[in-house]
């Protein structure tokens, strides 16, 4: 069984990694589209 607070702590990082990743590919958009 799966305790609630190591799967939300889970779900957090896994949040965490998902936005900083969308943030990097927002970033190379943005440098491709800049030069």
């Amino acid at each position: 069984m799966i305790q609630p607070g190591n799967f939300r702590r889970r779900n957090k990082m896994r949040l965490k990694n998902l936005k900083e990743k969308i943030a990097i590919d927002k970033n190379i958009k943005c440098n491709d589209q800049g030069n």
